[in-house]
């Protein structure tokens, strides 16, 4: 096994390192090393191990063969290169840089394929797991999806402040940016619409995904790391109706007791007042039907079920008013939650 090291570091004389070095991972042993002119910022492994590429502030990323060190191909920018990046068949390279681009090249010529552009630094470039689109993070407070066949804008996700990174689910249907303004947000790929927001309280300066894609994981100046569930109501919204529509086709029904989506989905509705509509809007939830359901989960608050424990101490008026101080600093000016109205 092999490993590269960061050339990001302090020398004894006061200098950063301006060069990567490849290990054997077993050993310890030092295997090779890549020399730049510059800090080097970055350096990657292409999918079968037999090339490493390297970035660095002398405004190159270098491929170099990873049995022999010797250099294959440099590839030029105006400004500091940040990122470097192989496509998912080791096909094309990636670069982002300083000179407010990122540059897509062929790896068997070395050439030039194509360049996006943004209005500052590139901080972070990515492909996507199939390898079509291209991800792009930047300081002029933006990421940029684009279609890496026809270079042409996809989709642009705004933040309020640098956008250091960026990288796509391993299903590639989303999307997570960090960014100088004490988040990180995930984005639909192909909608570029919020999904949600995950708050530091300082800048966050990495994100990722899960092997699995359930769990999100972020890294902040704020001395802390944190990790959230993925999961979004507008996702437990659809999966219930789903769930819904599987019932109805089949001509059977699924009573709240023996259904834990069903009961998470009616204590959302009566907690906020609110509800997902089918194409994930929220509306407003009826009178009657917080009624309804009210009754059904106090009637299951009986029940000896494992989930029963949970709705019994939901329903403590202590918590109800907790909760609806929290629900109702979260809604819109004018809102309220209807707690006053469920104690009965």
């Amino acid at each position: 096994m092999e490993c590269v090291s960061s050339g990001r570091r302090s020398d004894p004389d006061g200098e950063r390192g301006q060069n990567r070095q490849l290990w054997d991972a077993a050993s310890g042993k030092l295997i090779a090393s890549f020399a730049h002119q510059d800090t080097v910022e970055d350096a990657v492994f292409n999918p079968d191990g037999t090339r490493i590429l390297t970035a660095s502030a002398d405004k190159t990323a270098k491929l170099w063969d990873a049995a022999s060190g010797e250099l294959i191909a440099s590839f030029a920018h105006q400004g500091t290169v940040h990122r470097a990046a192989f496509s998912p068949d080791g096909a094309r390279i990636l670069t982002a840089s300083a000179d407010s681009t990122s540059k897509l090249w062929d790896v068997a010529l070395g050439k030039l394929i194509a360049s996006f552009a943004h209005q500052d630094t590139v901080e972070d470039a990515a492909f996507s797991p199939d390898g079509t689109r291209i991800l792009t993070a930047s300081a002029d407070k933006t990421a940029k999806l684009w279609d890496m066949v026809s270079g042409k804008l996809i989709a642009s996700f705004d933040h309020q402040a640098s956008v250091h990174y960026a990288a796509f689910s391993p299903d590639g249907a989303r999307i997570l940016t960090a960014s100088a303004d004490n988040t990180a947000k995930l984005w639909d790929a192909a909608s570029g619409k919020l999904i949600a927001s995950f708050p530091h309280q300082d800048t966050v300066r990495w994100g990722a995904f899960s092997p699995d894609g359930a769990r999100i994981l972020t890294a902040s100046w704020d001395k802390s790391a944190k990790l959230w569930d993925a999961a979004t109501p507008v996702e437990l919204a659809r999966e219930v109706k789903e769930s819904g529509n599987n019932t109805a086709r089949t001509g059977s029904s699924v009573s709240m007791a023996g259904s834990s989506a069903l009961q998470v989905d009616s204590l959302s509705e009566i907690a906020s007042g609110l509800q997902f509509s089918d194409d994930g809007s929220l509306v407003a939830v009826n009178e009657e039907r917080r009624s309804q359901l009210t009754k059904q989960l106090k009637d299951l608050a009986q029940d000896v079920r494992p989930n029963s424990r949970f709705i019994r101490w939901f329903s403590v008026p202590e918590v109800i008013e907790r909760s609806s101080r929290r629900a109702t600093s979260k809604l819109p000016s004018g809102w309220t939650t209807p707690f006053s109205r469920i104690r009965t």
